[in-house]
């Protein structure tokens, strides 16, 4: 049992950094490529929105972008994870996050062609859909690659279900549960709010790294994939939805 708490407990903190990844990737793209989100959809369907609305259609455009390469990514993640646990493979995480990291890396080398004044400024559309795919897939991914904490559901690269799962913990602890049960709520609703703050604390890291050192600001969020990935090589989570997953081992 004390293992088995002690498993939960270093996936819970592999979330907790994961989206602290997705806010600082989240404000890497958005400052430097026509603030785009890298992550967060919902963003971009807005921007998608009120670009339509007024009429500003090159920008619609390039906002919408991001939304098919972020769905290939999910389900890139979602397949080589599945295609990983297939074959007997327990690190399908490291897996996912391996991919992402490299394709991170691809985008820093080659955006850096681009970089003027601050801001990556492509000559051709098709360097621009590249560019948006090689940061907008790794955060598709990431977000398939870890989708549960225990029994808990869980998104590393966006946060309003974060907030509304957070929000429904606090109601179920807030009623008349057995005591094991509060104190279950209690551990959930910790790490709900420790990956919100991570998401804000992470794309405040991401914005100020930018002013300093332009594409050079995504070493810090490729150094813990390495790490992350690693760690899962040597402790495999195997995600209970896929064959052989009982969620953390």
């Amino acid at each position: 049992m004390a293992e088995q708490r002690e498993a939960a407990s270093a996936v819970g903190w592999m979330a907790v950094l994961l989206d602290g990844v997705g806010g600082y990737v989240d404000a890497v793209g958005f400052l430097l490529l026509f603030q785009l989100f890298a992550a967060n959809m919902s963003g971009n369907s807005i921007l998608l929105g009120v670009n339509l609305g007024q009429g500003h259609w090159d920008a619609a455009l390039r906002q919408a972008l991001p939304i098919p390469l972020f769905v290939a990514g999910v389900v890139l993640g979602l397949l080589l994870c599945r295609a990983l646990a297939a074959r007997g493979r327990r690190s399908t995480i490291a897996a996912a996050l391996a991919l992402e990291a490299l394709l991170l890396a691809t985008f820093a080398v080659y955006g850096s062609r681009f970089l003027q004044a601050g801001a990556l400024r492509p000559a051709a559309d098709w360097q621009t859909v590249l560019l948006t795919a090689l940061i907008t897939v790794p955060m598709g991914l990431q977000n398939a690659a870890l989708r549960h904490v225990g029994s808990l559901s869980v998104r590393t690269t966006f946060v309003t279900g974060t907030l509304a799962s957070l929000a429904e913990t606090a109601v179920a602890y807030l009623g008349p549960p057995a005591p094991s049960a509060r104190a279950g709520n209690a551990s959930r609703a910790r790490l709900l709010g420790g990956m919100w703050a991570a998401y804000v604390g992470g794309a405040a890291l991401g914005a100020a790294a930018v002013t300093r050192w332009a594409l050079g600001a995504l070493t810090a969020p490729l150094l813990v994939l390495a790490a992350l990935t690693v760690l899962d090589l040597a402790r495999p989570t195997v995600p209970p939805d896929l064959p052989g997953g009982a969620g953390a081992r």
